[in-house]
């Protein structure tokens, strides 16, 4: 068997044909035939490559860190940052409430965006809205939440 991986690296033009000799055969493969599937592959990789990410966020406790490349985030229910938890947000991260949720802070919250990346929290339903930050009794020994 040919080493097949050296010869199909060379760029070749479209309508160019490639034998390739086997010990029994002599195999033809017109490219232009391989055109169509080729683009059509090539769509869906480059549609799944550009596509945002999201993160879906069920009710619940929250920490850790919300990402810039799992933005959105989206909110299905009344969701808390626990005492002694901290949940940081980076900067050009969008939260998104899907509904009339609250975010209630009894740990720690950093949102810390930067003037051309900024944290956007916003509601999938303008019309319905979602129900702000809430410190709920966060205790003052444990509370440096920071928005920027």
């Amino acid at each position: 068997m040919h080493d097949l991986p050296d010869r199909l690296s060379q760029v070749v033009p479209l309508t160019t044909k490639i034998f390739l000799t086997d010990d029994e055969a002599v195999n033809a493969i017109n490219l232009t035939q391989m055109k169509k599937p080729f683009l059509a592959i090539t769509a869906i990789i480059l549609e799944h490559s550009f596509s945002s990410a999201q993160t879906v966020i069920p009710a619940g406790s929250v920490s850790g860190t919300w990402t810039l490349a799992g933005s959105p985030y989206l909110i299905q229910g009344a969701v808390m940052i626990p005492n002694n938890s901290t949940l940081t947000i980076e900067p050009g991260v969008t939260v998104n409430f899907q509904g009339s949720y609250k975010l209630y802070v009894q740990g720690r919250l950093l949102a810390i965006g930067a003037v051309a990346d900024s944290i956007t929290f916003t509601a999938a339903d303008t019309a319905v809205g979602w129900l702000g930050i809430q410190f709920d009794n966060t205790p003052a020994t444990t509370d440096s939440s920071k928005f920027y």
